[in-house]
């Protein structure tokens, strides 16, 4: 998977296998309590499709890098593409019945996405494609918009062409999130970045009238390209600058120079994951590899929401 997908996605399911290329990510699913029966340091060294056992879903979410705009849209030509061709090869080898994939919204219009499309039609599956938010999807305030595609086998289940996105719900409110909000409080970042970007804030929050109370957040690093403020709900939580303790800090109505920086259980739980969950991981992770994974993550609830749907069709009427 490349991709850090806590135990909590379903608990009954035999895990067949992984692959993760962080040391500390692999030990940390070793020690899950359904743990999998396969875990491979890296997918784009084994030694060919036949490798990997056959599953009844196959979940990937590959590196986004060569597809979103931190990695310069490199694309093809980007080594950490790999992964995406040898699961490609897996899928067309082994034929699992469901197909769930997952990578940033730039990879919708991109020459890949057209090649990934033909090649799993040709293969004989029945493939649905949209851009989720995990906010409207997951039910968590965050926006993060993804490319999602589920295929289904043609002819190994049921009615695979009437598949229905997950419909949209209303998001936790973002005050139940925060695991705290009666500590933490410091004086904001004070870089010319950070400056910038609260500066920006403050007009923006004062544009659209938040009251005294209200929470938003703000990622104090972003570039001025991308998104900086949200009211209610958090920017989208990327691995470059999770791992920064004052990147994404939470503000509270029009007062920017008083912020509150996300903890990492904050961010964990921006991404669906459950408390307990996130108890175990932080045992087994330093704070760096554990805010990198989250940074990297598909959110949980978004993808369970998912698998849910799809498990209807893998029994015949």
């Amino acid at each position: 998977m490349d991709k850090f997908v806590s135990a909590g996605l379903i608990h009954a399911v035999d895990k067949a296998f992984v692959s993760e290329e962080n040391g500390d990510l692999r030990n940390l699913l070793a020690c899950e309590p359904r743990p999998y029966r396969l875990i491979a340091s890296d997918i784009s060294e084994m030694s060919g499709a036949s490798t990997f056992p056959w599953t009844h879903f196959y979940v990937i979410g590959w590196p986004c890098q060569p597809e979103s705009r931190m990695g310069k849209k490199q694309r093809g030509r980007d080594p950490r593409a790999k992964p995406l061709h040898v699961s490609l090869s897996y899928i067309l080898y082994a034929k699992p019945l469901v197909v769930i994939m997952e990578n940033v919204e730039g990879f919708t219009d991109s020459h890949r996405c057209t090649q990934l499309l033909r090649a799993l039609r040709w293969a004989g599956y029945i493939v649905h494609h949209a851009v989720l938010n995990s906010r409207d999807t997951g039910g968590v305030p965050q926006c993060r918009r993804r490319f999602y595609l589920v295929g289904f086998l043609d002819g190994s289940t049921t009615d695979p062409h009437s598949f229905a996105w997950p419909t949209e719900i209303e998001h936790t409110p973002l005050p139940t999130i925060i695991c705290d909000l009666s500590s933490g409080w410091r004086k904001a970042p004070s870089s010319k970045t950070a400056s910038d970007n609260l500066q920006k804030a403050k007009a923006y929050l004062d544009k659209n009238e938040v009251s005294n109370d209200q929470l938003s957040i703000c990622d104090t690093a972003a570039s001025k390209k991308r998104e900086q403020t949200r009211i209610g709900y958090s920017p989208c939580l990327t691995k470059a600058r999770t791992v920064q303790s004052l990147s994404f800090v939470v503000v509270r109505g029009h007062d920017v120079t008083t912020v509150r920086p996300l903890s990492v259980k904050d961010m964990a739980r921006l991404q669906g994951i459950a408390d307990d969950d996130f108890a175990r991981h932080s045992s087994l992770l330093s704070r760096k590899a554990h805010c990198e994974a989250l940074g990297n993550a598909m959110t949980e609830s978004v993808v369970t929401r998912l698998v849910t749907q799809c498990l209807p069709r893998l029994f015949r009427a």
